[in-house]
Formats: structure tokens, C-alpha cells, sequence
């Protein structure tokens, strides 16, 4: 028979800031899965969320979001819009940003707008959807 020395290895749960059973990489994006949060203004989006309500747009707005670059390749952001009243959201056109919806939208009082924002090539790509 042949003996062979045993050593329990214990094995940490990954976190977002290290390493475990998977990479940290990893579980960032798994915890992003289905996530919600609530936000006041189009500006500085968390793009460590994945849906995003915006339950009153309450001033005109200059979209933007927190994170970019290639490390959020494969990333989505849906950003649901509600306006009370009409509002125009400034839509970048350049830079880390390919809008395929113009440089800016009218948000309709009393009507929801969706933007769909994903990134690719280190570019977050807009597109929306508006309530008839």
C-alpha cells in the first residue's frame, strides 16, 4: 500500500476584494446579477448596479456613470426613468460613450423612459426606451 500524508486545505469564500473559492473579478460580477438601487439624477450612475429607478427625475440631467474602461466589458446598467415633470437628459456622444439615441432626450411628464446602457470596447453604449 502506499501511504500518503492528508492535509485538510480550507478554502475562503471569495469577496469582492479577494480571492476564494472563485476570483474576486468573478464575484463582483455574480453579486451585480439582478441588483437594485434608487437614485435622485442620470449623473454618476453605480454601475456597481445592474437596475437602476430613478423614481422622479427632478431637474434636466447630463448622463454619466462611475465606472469606466474595459475592465466593464460584458456590464449593463438599465436605468428606469420616471419625469413628473418634462425633463431633457444630456446624452454623451464621445469620450467613453457611443449614444445611439442623439445628444440628448426629452423625458415625457407622467411617462416612464428606460436607457439601456452596455459596455463594450470599454465604451458604454446607450440605447432607450420610451412609454407610449
Amino acid at each position: 500500500y502506499v501511504n500518503v500524508p492528508w492535509t485538510d486545505t480550507t478554502y475562503s469564500p471569495a469577496t469582492q476584494s479577494a480571492n476564494g473559492l472563485m476570483s474576486s473579478d468573478d464575484k463582483t460580477k455574480l453579486d451585480r446579477i439582478g441588483s437594485y438601487t434608487t437614485a435622485t439624477t442620470v449623473a454618476n450612475l453605480d454601475a456597481n448596479y445592474e437596475n437602476i429607478e430613478i423614481s422622479n427625475l427632478s431637474a434636466n440631467a447630463s448622463l454619466s456613470v462611475n465606472l469606466v474602461g474595459t475592465t466593464y466589458n460584458g456590464w449593463d446598467i438599465n436605468v428606469f426613468i420616471y419625469c413628473s415633470s418634462a425633463r431633457t437628459i444630456t446624452i454623451p456622444t464621445s469620450g467613453n460613450y457611443i449614444s445611439m439615441i442623439g445628444s440628448s432626450l426629452s423625458c415625457p411628464e407622467g411617462k416612464w423612459t428606460e436607457l439601456n446602457l452596455h459596455c463594450a470596447g470599454g465604451k458604454w453604449r446607450i440605447a432607450k426606451l420610451e412609454q407610449e
